[in-house]
């Protein structure tokens, strides 16, 4: 049983024991995995391995955000083309409304947006309260929750390196329990056999099991960002 390598980022976990046949089995899916999100999501793969939160600007933060909180309850392809122009709009209330019809959403991003607009110094500081803080700090931002934390975490490099970049998504939820795993205790179990950050491995897993294995028009090769 291996244990994630120390170093940048990393911190060293004692994984649980794993049932050989399961686990096998398990593994061995997530290289077929691996192998499709790199195939069909390369640039969205390589974007999460280098998010770093130290070095965000608002902007970017803004834009992360506004995916997250668009993706709750709507599907990827939405997030990816309303959270640009979602972030475009600054806050303004009536021109978001023009976009999304989901008043308590855009009322959320307005807050989000006011609370560090034109505020460099308390962006800053905020930057380094997340660092040294648990994942739970972001539930403290509108309509980011227990789930949503984590992926906003994951997509602004907050925690790609630990069990706190691990998002418990449904179609991730519904294949660890094929295993015989809990989200989190099989994921950081691969990330220590194959030597990558948990988050990535989330990421990977939840491109593939979205895609039920299978390229999808419009989205793949660079069709849609995915994040």
């Amino acid at each position: 049983m291996k244990t994630p390598p120390t170093g940048k980022g990393l911190t060293t976990q004692t994984t649980s024991p794993k049932p050989k046949k399961q686990y096998s089995k398990a593994l061995e899916e997530f290289h077929l995995a691996q192998q499709f999100t790199r195939s069909t999501h390369l640039p969205d793969l390589e974007w999460i391995k280098c998010r770093d939160l130290s070095t965000l600007e608002f902007d970017e933060f803004m834009q992360e955000y506004c995916y997250v909180v668009v993706a709750s309850g709507f599907r990827a392809r939405v997030a990816s083309r309303l959270a640009p122009e979602l972030a475009a709009c600054h806050g303004d209330i009536e021109k978001m409304r023009a976009i999304f019809k989901n008043e308590r959403k855009i009322s959320s991003i307005s807050k989000m947006y006011h609370m560090f607009h034109d505020k460099p110094d308390a962006w800053t500081v905020q930057k380094s309260t997340w660092l040294s803080s648990d994942v739970s700090a972001l539930e403290a931002l509108p309509f980011i929750g227990k789930i949503t934390k984590f992926h906003l975490a994951r997509n602004i490099g907050l925690s790609l390196h630990d069990a706190s970049a691990v998002k418990p998504d449904l179609h991730l939820v519904r294949w660890c329990t094929k295993h015989g795993y809990g989200v989190k205790e099989l994921v950081m179990n691969i990330s220590a056999d194959v030597c990558i950050p948990p988050g990535i491995v989330d990421f990977i897993l939840w491109v593939w099991l979205s895609h039920e294995g299978k390229v999808k028009e419009g989205c793949c090769h660079g069709g849609m960002r995915l994040r």
